[in-house]
This record gives structure tokens, sequence and C-alpha cells, in this order.
């Protein structure tokens, strides 16, 4: 019997290699994520294809229910904590862990459906081998959790199959803060700081906190740390350690609680993760994280007793510190400010009311909490150097089109089919006006076989063109089309005052529509782009019109930003 692997993550790709030099050139590769066929066939497996997935559920859907969903179930896990709880309001404290695993199961469950019942049309007879990556689900990384959602309905279709495991990660869900109050309690700090993944805005961050004056005291991230020179850290300790801190009574209690966690998660994931061993790994990793966190509570009123915070800063992104970090704010009536990772911030899911968000000017949309209620934001005056030109420039020459992501973690945030019809409408118009047609990828996900075959462009060269600093890629154009979701890439043509456009073959879900302000960056169909662009075709005067107009009303955004010592 010939054999098909099925290819899930670029994290198989190793054991791929492995399976189907084992298994001889009769031996099929398909994979259903885009962005993992220029790695499989990088890799040496020339055979590998992409196979299409219509009908697969939309981004807006899983994200809007797989949050909603996230929210409700961590609302009735509330209920139990409230014996070690008490008054805690805030309680979103491992959305990122549900809401992943929520669009893994959705995404995945529906995904394995497909195939199982297209698979006579797509494979033949063709055995199955599947490689599953043996962990529980944390935030987006591979897990065993997609596997086992095309295998379960691989069998129930009675489709011949083969599963290998592989790359267990050892077990990280003891790691807290060591939070270990001396005997001098008399140190008092302004601001409380922990800014995982705000890598890109390290030097802003030590001008910004030198500046204020304040004295500081930062906890470092267990995932995507940050460091923040000028405070005194608070490293890692790991919870066996420091349980001894907490009194014997809330230690009994937990001891108590957790297994009662630990079955009502295991009810949740009854439905989905049908392997009985495998959803007990899964429970028992977010009942792990649970105890951590309501650890890491305690030992914050412990630490800080009698000497609590001004303020805080924390990052929008949260590597796992934030609910017991928000719900200690909470309690204590500490404002907190949110730090963008990334610029921008989407809604966030804790509900308390001293939470405000600091944003870029360029942000797209106001936000909301938990409870769906607004959240104060301010603009931030993010360091820029802007430059424009008022001489009449040559004619659009060369078209730029900067693509984002088709995919989030292996999961599509978009049809394929439309993200490639527009791909191809912007490459036929760049043709019918003499226009010169220079594409970017997003680092990390090419498509360049794909996109070469939509444009007509080598795929060596779309390869050049990563190979590039954007701001090469952005002073070799006369116009950016930023494609599909926006990306925050859009502010290096924004201060070089190269003019972008936001062409969508799709609707956008507000998580990303958020990165970018319409009122700077005009955003809408493809064709209506398009439509758009023939005035600039048609005379320099109409493009060079555009330019200085964006152009102001960006350096105009910035009018009420304020520097991020004035916030704290």
């Amino acid at each position: 019997m010939d054999h098909v692997v099925i290819v899930l993550s670029s994290q198989d790709i190793p054991g791929v290699i492995t399976t189907a030099t084992r298994l001889g050139p009769g031996c099929r590769v398909a994979c259903f994520d885009p962005s993992v066929l220029d790695e499989l066939k990088a890799a040496g497996l020339p055979q590998a294809e992409y196979v299409d997935f219509p009908g697969a559920p939309t981004f807006p859907d899983l994200h809007n229910g797989s949050r909603e969903e996230a929210l409700a179930i961590e609302a009735d896990l509330f209920g139990l904590f409230g014996p070690v709880l008490p008054g805690v309001r805030s309680f979103a404290w491992l959305h990122l862990n549900w809401y992943y695993l929520l669009i893994a199961l959705r995404w995945y469950s529906a995904l394995g459906e497909y195939i199982a019942a297209h698979y006579a049309g797509l494979f033949g007879s063709r055995k199955a081998m599947v490689l599953l990556n043996d962990n529980p689900a944390n935030f987006f990384w591979p897990s065993f959790v997609p596997a086992l959602c095309v295998l379960e309905a691989l069998s129930r279709a009675g489709v011949a199959l083969e599963a290998f495991s592989y790359e267990p990660r050892p077990d990280e869900t003891g790691a807290l803060p060591a939070l270990l109050a001396g005997d001098d309690r008399s140190e008092r700090w302004d601001l409380l700081t922990h800014l995982p993944t705000c890598m890109h805005d390290v030097p802003m961050l030590e001008e910004e906190l030198k500046a204020s004056g304040r004295r500081i005291i930062n906890i470092r991230a267990k995932y995507w740390d940050t460091p923040v020179p000028a405070a005194h850290d608070v490293g890692l300790g790991h919870k066996h350690d420091l349980l001894r801190i907490v009194p014997e009574n809330v230690r009994n209690t937990l001891n108590l609680l957790l297994p009662h966690v630990q079955a009502r998660i295991d009810a949740v994931l009854a439905p989905h993760i049908r392997v009985d061993a495998y959803r007990e790994r899964q429970a028992k990793q977010l009942t792990s994280l649970y105890e951590t966190q309501l650890l890491t509570y305690l030992l914050l009123h412990d630490f800080f007793a009698g000497r609590k915070p001004r303020k805080m800063l924390l990052c929008d992104h949260d590597a796992g510190f934030h609910g017991p970090l928000i719900a200690y704010a909470d309690a204590e009536g500490i404002p907190v400010l949110f730090f963008p990772h990334s610029k921008t911030i989407a809604d966030i899911q804790f509900s308390a009311d001293n939470v405000a968000c600091l944003v870029h000017p360029v942000q797209g949309a106001s936000l909301n909490d938990g409870a769906g209620r607004r959240v104060a934001h301010h603009k931030l005056a993010f360091p820029e150097t802007l430059s424009a030109f008022t001489v009449l420039p040559h004619g659009l020459r060369t078209v730029g089109l900067l693509l984002n992501s088709i995919t989030l973690n292996g999961v599509m945030v978009g049809g394929w089919q439309p993200f490639m019809d527009g791909i191809r409408l912007v490459a036929n118009w760049c043709r019918r006006h003499g226009v010169a047609l220079e594409v970017r990828s997003r680092p990390g996900h090419s498509i360049y076989e794909m996109v070469a075959e939509a444009t007509g462009i080598p795929a060596d060269t779309l390869a050049a063109n990563m190979r590039k600093p954007l701001s090469q890629f952005a002073a070799e154009i006369d116009l950016c089309l930023m494609y599909d979701a926006p990306t925050t890439a859009e502010l290096e043509f924004l201060r070089r005052n190269v003019p972008i456009l936001n062409p969508i073959p799709e609707a956008l879900a507000k998580y990303e529509a958020v990165i970018a302000c319409t009122d700077i960056i005009p955003r809408g169909a493809v064709e209506e782009i398009l439509f758009r662009m023939e005035g600039f075709a048609s005379d320099p005067a109409n493009l060079h019109a555009f330019k200085l107009q964006q152009f102001a009303a960006y350096a105009g955004a910035f009018r009420d930003a304020a520097p991020l010592r004035a916030y704290l």
C-alpha cells in the first residue's frame, strides 16, 4: 500500500523527511498550511503538495467564538477558586492558553472531518501517516491537539493510518516569580514592570524608564522576557520551593481544590479530546498552571505587604503571570498601564476598572475588556523620524505588495482562494498599466512557489526581496499595497512618506483590523483599491496629493501623544 504523510506543522518536517525517505518515491507528502510548503521543498521533499480546505471556518468566527468560550470557561472555573481568592473580580488568568487551545480544537476537528470525507478523492486508498507532537497545548506552540483531532476523524472514517509521536518538552508549569520577602520591608517601589515580548522597543523603554526617575521593580517573564536594566529584578523560582511561604490552611485548601479544578477541565475537554491519556495530560497541565498562578497571587500580597507599588506597567501580551498581577493590582487599587508589544493593542481579556492602554497613534480601533466595556487608552509618542518631499515625483512605476501571513500557527486566517485571487488581480492590474510589481512576504511565512505562479515573478526574485532590509524595499517602490491583515511594517512606509493602501480580499476580524487606522491608511476590497489607483496611474499629481495628505494625517496623529515617562 502506498502512503501519504499528512503534515500539520513545520515542527513535523524532520520526522516527515525520515518517514518519506523510509517509504520511498511512492510516498506523497501533503500539507494544509501553505506557509509550510516552501519549507518542505527546501528540506528536500519535491513531492510536497498543498491541499486546500474549502469551506473552512472563517477566522473572525474562530477568533470571536474561541474568545467568548474561553471567557465563559474561566468564569465557570472562577466559582471553584472562591475559597482562596476572596474578593477577586478579574479571572481571565489562562485566557491565551484556552483561546489558542479552542482555536486548534475547532480548526483541526473541522480539517479532520474534511480530510475524512474527501479522503478517497484526495489520496485514494493510501495509508495515512500522521506525526504527533507529544506535548499538551500551551499558548500557540505545537502540541498533540492537531494530530489527535485529525486522527480521530480518520479513524471514525475507517481510513488506514499510522501515527508517530515526537519531541516531548519538559514540564514548565511550575515556574513562577521568586517573590521571597526579606526581613527588611522598608523598600518601596514606585513602579512594577513586567514586559515580555517587547524586544523591539528596548531602547525606548530603557530611556523612558530611566527618565521617569521612578524606583522600579521588574518581574522577569517565563517566556519572551525583556530585561529592564534600571530595575530591581525578581527572577524565577519553582512552586515546590515557594509553597512553604503559603500558610498551611491555604496549602490544604489548594490540595482539596485542585482535583475538582482538573475534573472540571476534563469535562470541558471530553467532547474534543477523546483519548483519555491525552485528555488527562492536557487537564493536568492547565490545572498545574492555575496552581502556579494562585500561588503567584498569594506571594504578591506577601512580598509587597505594607509596601505595594504605586503603579504597574505590563506588556499587553500575557506570558503567564498577567492574571495574578492584574488581580493583585485590582485588589490593592494599583493603576495598571498596558504597553503594546507590537505598537497596537487588540481587545484585552481582563475585566478590571484600573487598567488603561498605551497605543501607537496608528491604532485603528477603540478597545474593550472581557466584559465588553470600553477600556481607557492613550496615544504613546513612540520615537519617530519623519521625512517627506514636496517636489512632484515621477509617475507610478513600481508597486510593492506587502504580504502578511495567511496562517496563524497553522490555522488559516482567510480563504486561500480569495487570497490568491486578489494577488492575481493586483498582478494583472500592474501588467495592464505597465507598472512593475515587487512582492515581499512576512518573514518566516513565505509562499514563494504559489505567489510566483500567481504573479509571474520568479521565486528567486521573491526570495531576494526577503533578503533586503524593509527600509530598502520601501525606498525602491512608489506605492505600497499592504495586503490583507495589516502589519506594523506599515510604519516603515508612513514615516518615509511612501504612500500605502490596504486592500483586503475578505473582511477582517477586529483582532487584525486594529493594527491600522483607516483615517490614515485607506482600506477596502481589492477591486476598490485598484480602482482608486487608476487615478494614481493616470496622473502623477494625484499620487503626489495623496502622499502629502497621508503624511499629514500620520504626523497629525501624534499631536495629542505623550512620551511614556509622562504616564509613569
